[in-house]
């Protein structure tokens, strides 16, 4: 079973931690989140002799000075996947329209971060993000007329799909005003892999009482995703943030369709 447009995730509200480094008194790091978030955002780091808001670049001296450790959590919501249509032939049935619907899911992101100037940074984040199944829907099409005699809609589909995301991003920091702890517009955007385990399974098809279909497989895709958000500063190295994040990847193979007998076998991915 071929996935396509898989990934535009739309919506996730995200908490993110990060430690920087003692030094770093004026850094902002804005966690990415993959696929619709809202992004709640924390960088911590806080030494004991920190300075109030100095200049940037102030006191850094060496190059963990300008690195931060980050985390985030949200909620995670996925569009509707599209599966690939496969045509029928005259031994094999066809599949037309099919749809997987995904319920809200979570998203966890750990990575690190570098300073490149005091209003932009880049990113290297790996995360996880987890659906379970809500539904299939579809058509399996015979246009031969033999092997099931028409078309049959689908139905069913239970199961859970498995996200990675390893992403590499760049983040702009935008001050709203001009005072020292003014909140930031950011915005960001960043490319990378994504690996996708699929367990689907309990499909079904009218007019064929006990038949179940399932995909059980796992496959690379290259991802993509943009974020914009808001950041306030709470501290010294301590942020909070809310940010609308959108994820993409290309297609997803997931291979054959297996089913619960032995008298119908899956031809194509």
């Amino acid at each position: 079973m071929i996935i396509s447009n898989f990934g535009k995730l739309p919506i996730q509200l995200l908490i993110a931690v990060a430690y920087t480094s003692a030094a770093q008194a004026d850094s902002m790091s804005f966690l990415s989140s993959d696929t619709l978030p809202l992004n709640l955002t924390q960088v911590v780091a806080l030494p004991a002799n920190a300075q109030a808001t100095p200049p940037s670049g102030a006191g850094k001296t060496a190059i963990s000075d300008y690195l931060y450790l980050m985390g985030d959590v949200g909620v995670e919501m996925t569009q509707d996947v599209n599966i690939g249509n496969i045509s029928s032939t005259a031994n094999s049935t066809g599949l037309n329209g099919a749809q997987l619907k995904l319920n809200t899911g979570m998203r966890f992101d750990l990575g690190v971060g570098y300073d490149v100037t005091s209003w932009f940074s880049v990113e290297a984040t790996a995360g996880l993000i987890w659906n379970s199944v809500d539904s299939v829907s579809g058509t399996v099409t015979d246009t031969t007329g033999g092997f099931i005699g028409g078309d049959l809609p689908l139905s069913g589909g239970s199961g859970n799909i498995y996200n990675i995301p390893i992403m590499f991003n760049g983040k702009f920091r935008i001050p709203i005003t001009k005072e020292a702890n003014s909140p930031e517009i950011v915005l960001g955007g960043g490319i990378g892999a994504l690996w996708s385990d699929a367990d689907i399974n309990s499909i079904t098809t009218a007019n064929v009482p006990g038949l179940e279909a399932s995909v059980t497989g796992n496959s690379w895709a290259f991802a993509y995703q943009a974020t914009a958000g808001v950041d306030w500063k709470l501290g010294n190295n301590l942020h909070l943030g809310i940010a609308y994040a959108f994820l993409g990847t290309t297609e997803l193979n997931y291979g054959k369709t297996s089913f619960n007998t032995n008298l119908v076998v899956g031809v194509a991915d």
